[in-house]
């Protein structure tokens, strides 16, 4: 499934000319058996990518083709990727993160590296928080041990995403929906454990949430496209509530969304 996604994070936290950033979201789920020794997302929902189809592409789990079926660990794979995102003027990549030693957190874990040493590719990089764990007992407490990894293994990089010096991590909404009321504490013990230097952006539009989190975005519009939904006004309405109350603001731009060919 490919999911690409671009929206600006218009920053009116105390700032007298709020100053946007583009940022896209990155899935780095993709695995490949001559780097990870199995191919990985690619054959989803029993597709076959050693079978080819009858344009030529390979059988995979995908809509939109890459030039080549990619390993998203393969270092030179990165190194275009931040190329690329460098080109379409995007400051930093949303990565998608399931978990410590999950396949995606080593494949941020390289990837920040890289981006160290790309001296001539200023793209930043921060994290999605996708889901809670389902197995912990203390789901608060599981989470604030996976935000404090999070935090202590990454936010010191100068590649790693930041507003006013504090890094930034998103929420997205299944996370949101897992923990419900309980994001208070959670949020509330990892500012205290960090003094209040990390930014928390929620994958929701109800202001609601800002008692909680710093900002806001919406991940996914297309609910309120279909509905016809004024989308100007959606999203003027969330900058100026944020704005009042010196946090981020987000508005998603969409280029389309199809993963029909992973969900047979």
């Amino acid at each position: 499934m490919m999911r690409n996604y671009l929206f600006y994070l218009l920053l009116s936290c105390a700032l007298a000319f709020p100053q946007k950033r583009v940022l896209a979201f990155y899935y780095p789920w993709y695995g490949t058996p001559s780097v990870s020794g199995n191919w990985v997302h690619w054959n989803e929902a029993g597709h076959n990518p050693e079978i080819l189809l009858g344009d030529n592409l390979p059988d995979s789990a995908t809509t939109n083709h890459p030039l080549k079926l990619y390993d998203s660990n393969d270092p030179e794979v990165i190194k275009k990727h931040l190329s690329l995102a460098k080109w379409a003027r995007i400051d930093a990549l949303i990565y998608s993160w399931w978990g410590m030693d999950d396949f995606t957190d080593r494949a941020f874990r390289k990837a920040l590296r890289i981006a160290e040493k790309e001296k001539g590719i200023p793209v930043k990089l921060t994290i999605y928080y996708e889901t809670v764990s389902q197995v912990a007992v203390d789901k608060v407490e599981a989470t604030v041990k996976d935000l404090m990894y999070i935090l202590n293994e990454y936010a010191d990089s100068p590649a790693f995403f930041k507003v006013g010096n504090k890094p930034v991590i998103f929420i997205y909404g299944r996370a949101m929906g897992q923990m419900g009321s309980k994001w208070r504490d959670v949020i509330d013990e990892v500012k205290r454990l960090r003094k209040g230097n990390v930014l928390f952006i929620a994958d929701s539009l109800d202001s609601r949430w800002l008692d909680v989190f710093d900002g806001l975005h919406e991940y996914n519009p297309i609910g309120a496209i279909l509905a016809k939904a004024d989308m100007y006004k959606r999203y003027r309405s969330c900058k100026e509530i944020c704005s009042k109350r010196g946090k981020i603001s987000c508005a998603t731009v969409i280029p389309g969304y199809d993963d029909s060919n992973v969900r047979q």
